[in-house]
């Protein structure tokens, strides 16, 4: 039996599972799939099982896909557990399923099925080679709370020191034993969603609740659902120390949207009788079009963010990419404001062949020059209230740019990796440095007015390449040429000169790269800050090991692209300092002795 899976990024970033193709081999062994991926693909998967034999998940890399794939499939070797509760009590019947099958929309016969607990809690997981980790996703119930297991993977079984990650429940399972595993139990929140100072039930409202393992900070994981006909809502969250509630208003409704944070359990009725009002607002309609030919565009999102003067603006007020929407078929929306002065902020998504404008925050916020750069397709000024006419987003068509890659030798490259503001999500409307595919006489960007130049930085992994180059709107093509990458060394001491031996480099400096330079007025608070983000950010889908400084205090920064402004912040008499540095096509640069006094508040 074979498949492929994979999973469709929404824009929004939003994941869901599918099974786009499914077979099975012939008396030789062999199969055959006919399978096309898009741009909106997921990591895709091609899974491959017999009856008894393990299940076999391999990668199908977009950037070189195979056409033949010869596999060797291994004995299966189970594994059994018992699920308890604190007490050590069986946790009889609930159900577990594979974490990456669980939202599976349609379920091939390759999948294993879902497993359940016996009347001891005893379960046994089929189709597991031996050595390989798995994850899996416990669904939960009026005992227990949803959770996953990672069993058999790398992940230590004890938290690491510093580590604020939401973390699953680790656990080591020989292939001979059972191992006892005990769950955390349910810890519901119900109560009552209400609209305005009125008793008027809040139906079908959306409502989310996330759980941090952390008592301050710290990441978090949410499960999202709806309040009933009746306006009620009973949640189960994951496991956690802290939790937050958010609820938006049922769509078309003029509401707020409410955040209750940093809240804890308890068997009270602090959190099994809540009731949770939604304050009013005002609702901003309007339309987004094409600006030459007016046509209605449809699945833009659509924000709105309050001016920071706005005297109805509250601590609380929900706004932004939380509580953003899209246009429907006709371009047409209605999002959450509030009466008085806000902005709209109109982004069409990835790729979209429309200009990509930007505005300062302190422009967005108070009406003055300066701050962040927000990037999206529109921004319109808004001053909102009864009777106010619907608002107009009009999109300018951008200018194509198809990009060739080549190296210092004139040789063409197939593919690599690149940044640049053009790529920016639409919820997120700020710059992040996240890591865009880029195939060579095939990509198109798209973002460009005529004249506009944009930064862009290229990455070849494999051949340690890199390029930074600038972008120029009105061209219908453009070379970019890739070079040999860049290093630099350092030295870190203390202020008394001792060099800061074996320590990671991440705990007490950032190393980050600038994409766009400040610019503006020469009074700090109107100038535009610079377009930045940390190094590893870029290399997130191939991170090295973290470099740590050796016995002299010296660490070496490789694989750094040329032409690329970085900069290392480190902590000197209690201020940040920065350290700017170029490197050039296959050289070093010796950025000397660094004094830095922030390492021991850090350890």
């Amino acid at each position: 039996m074979v498949a492929v899976v994979a999973s469709k990024k929404t824009e929004d970033g939003y994941v869901t599972t599918l099974a786009s193709q499914q077979a099975r081999s012939n008396a030789q062994g062999k199969f055959e799939l006919d399978v096309t991926f898009t741009d909106k693909t997921y990591r895709p998967q091609l899974i491959v099982r017999k009856n008894d034999s393990s299940l076999k998940i391999i990668d199908i890399d977009l950037k070189s896909i195979q056409d033949r794939y010869d596999i060797e499939l291994s004995v299966s070797q189970p594994l059994r557990i018992r699920l308890v509760d604190l007490e050590g009590q069986p946790a009889d019947n609930l159900t577990l399923d594979w974490l990456f099958f669980r939202n599976l929309t349609d379920r091939p016969a390759v999948v294993p099925p879902r497993m359940q607990t016996d009347a001891n809690g005893y379960v046994t997981i089929e189709h597991v080679a031996l050595g390989d980790g798995i994850w899996l996703e416990v669904f939960g119930d009026e005992r227990f709370a949803p959770q996953t297991l990672s069993i058999n993977t790398d992940e230590p079984e004890v938290r690491p020191e510093r580590d604020a990650t939401y973390r699953p429940n680790v656990k080591k399972v020989p292939p001979d034993n059972t191992v006892t595993i005990p769950l955390a139990p349910s810890q519901p929140f119900s109560g009552q969603v209400l609209l305005g100072d009125t008793d008027q039930p809040a139906a079908n409202a959306p409502i989310s609740i996330w759980s941090s393992q952390q008592q301050a900070s710290g990441s978090m994981v949410t499960l999202h659902s709806k309040t009933d006909r009746q306006r009620r809502f009973t949640l189960n969250p994951y496991p956690g120390m802290r939790y937050g509630i958010q609820v938006d208003p049922p769509e078309d409704t003029p509401y707020q949207s409410v955040q209750l944070r940093d809240l804890r359990w308890s068997s009270g009725k602090e959190t099994s009788a809540m009731k949770i009002r939604l304050p009013e607002g005002w609702i901003a309609g309007g339309q987004v079009t094409h600006a030459v030919t007016g046509e209605p565009i449809s699945g833009v999102y659509v924000q709105y963010l309050a001016d920071a003067k706005n005297p109805n603006r509250t601590p609380d007020f929900i706004e932004g990419w939380q509580a953003a929407v899209r246009t429907d078929g006709e371009g047409r929306f209605r999002v959450t404001a509030l009466p008085g002065l806000g902005t709209l902020v109109a982004h069409a998504g990835k790729s979209k062949p429309f200009v990509m404008k930007s505005m300062g925050s302190r422009e967005v916020r108070i009406g003055q020059p300066g701050g962040t750069r927000y990037y999206a397709h529109a921004f319109q000024r808004l001053v909102s209230g009864k009777g106010n006419p619907t608002t107009s987003l009009k999109l300018q068509p951008s200018l194509p740019l198809l990009l060739h890659l080549q190296d210092h030798e004139g040789k063409p490259i197939e593919h690599a990796s690149y940044t640049s503001v053009l790529e920016g999500g639409p919820l997120d409307i700020v710059y992040r440095g996240s890591a865009e595919p880029i195939v060579s006489d095939q990509t198109v960007l798209h973002g460009l007015a005529r004249g506009d130049k944009r930064r862009i930085y290229v990455w070849h992994e494999d051949r340690k390449l890199g390029a930074a180059a600038t972008l120029i709107g009105g061209k219908k093509a453009q070379t970019i040429t890739m070079r040999p990458a860049g290093s630099a060394t350092m030295r870190f001491v203390d202020q008394s000169g001792d060099p800061i031996a074996d320590q990671p480099l991440g705990r007490f400096i950032g190393l980050q790269f600038v994409m766009t330079e400040t610019s503006g007025s020469k009074t700090s608070e109107e100038r535009l800050l610079p377009d930045m983000d940390f190094y590893w950010n870029f290399k997130r889908d191939r991170r090295d090991a973290e470099p740590r400084t050796d016995s002299d205090g010296r660490v070496m920064l490789e694989n750094l692209i040329p032409g690329v402004p970085y900069e290392i912040h480190y902590s000197l008499d209690k201020e940040i300092k920065t350290a700017r540095f170029v490197v050039e096509p296959g050289e070093q640069a010796d950025l000397g002795n660094i004094i830095n006094d922030g390492l021991e508040e850090l350890r």
